[in-house]
């Protein structure tokens, strides 16, 4: 069997890893039992994926013996919905973490586009991002990708909706100001994080959404931005968030920035589930 190589460590691939562990979750106990029954007699596979179910990590040593098991279960969305996905979510992991063959999906989107269509828009996206990533990475034996619009977890209508109702508060002067500066973006956030200023904050995001070259700003900002927006209520959190992970969504080269604290190895900062 030849295995995809280790992936490396980054934002993008991160993401999409941390996108897929909340499908896997959110599964049903029963999934990993249905699943592994499929192949009878396979000894210890039902633990392997209960295990996996509750966030062990998806390792070769786990992924092997499940594979046939895993394999039969992604390719048969009419049988059991969401056993499909399931095996889908933990194959695409097994992927990314370098623990699976890199053919082991490698007709499912042009196969299967419809069946991933017919999940739920949060579920279709982090699926149809695990598929690119992995593609990208080349850990992916794949000729087909999917297309932008299964990226999307919200449309940038939906996005600009969110945070208009946010933005109507911004002060007139600072509007104006920020237009004859020339910068609404990377500036404009800063100070809205200083004031604590939801509005100012929501208006620079929608000019962030709107422009073609501004969205560095905002991946720049994002540690900042994320750690902010973890003091903030839901109402106002919520759009903020949709819209970075809108960014990351539709933008294949957009990298948020690490996190680096007291000189330690930078982390990734996970855009979540809100």
């Amino acid at each position: 069997m030849t295995l995809s190589p280790h992936p490396p460590v980054d934002f993008r691939t991160d993401q999409a890893r941390a996108d897929l562990a909340r499908v896997i979750r959110a599964g049903a106990p029963s999934v990993a039992s249905r699943i592994a029954g499929l192949v009878p007699g396979a000894s210890g596979t039902a633990s392997t994926l209960h295990d996996i179910r509750a966030g062990g990590p998806v390792t070769e040593a786990q992924i092997t013996p499940a594979l046939d098991a895993l394999a039969y279960a992604s390719a048969l969305p009419d049988d059991d919905f969401p056993a499909f996905l399931w095996a889908n979510a933990v194959l695409l992991t097994a992927l990314l973490d370098g623990a699976a063959p890199a053919d082991c999906l490698s007709e499912h989107w042009d196969v299967f586009a419809d069946s991933y269509r017919l999940a739920s828009n949060a579920d279709r996206a982090a699926l149809a991002n695990g598929f690119a990533r992995a593609k990208e990475l080349r850990h992916l034996r794949a000729d087909t990708a999917p297309a932008p619009a299964d990226r999307l977890t919200r449309s940038r209508e939906a996005v600009l909706a969110q945070l208009a109702p946010l933005a109507r508060d911004v002060a007139p002067e600072v509007v104006a100001a920020a237009r004859t500066a020339g910068d609404m973006t990377r500036p404009t956030l800063a100070a809205a994080m200083e004031r604590s200023d939801s509005a100012l904050a929501a208006f620079a995001m929608i000019d962030i959404c709107l422009s073609t070259d501004r969205e560095g700003d905002a991946a720049s900002a994002w540690p900042e931005l994320s750690a902010w927006l973890e003091t903030c209520p839901d109402p106002v959190r919520r759009p903020l968030v949709h819209a970075v992970r809108w960014l990351y969504e539709t933008r294949p080269d957009w990298v948020a920035a690490p996190r680096q604290e007291n000189g330690r190895v930078p982390i990734a900062v996970i855009i979540p589930d809100v």
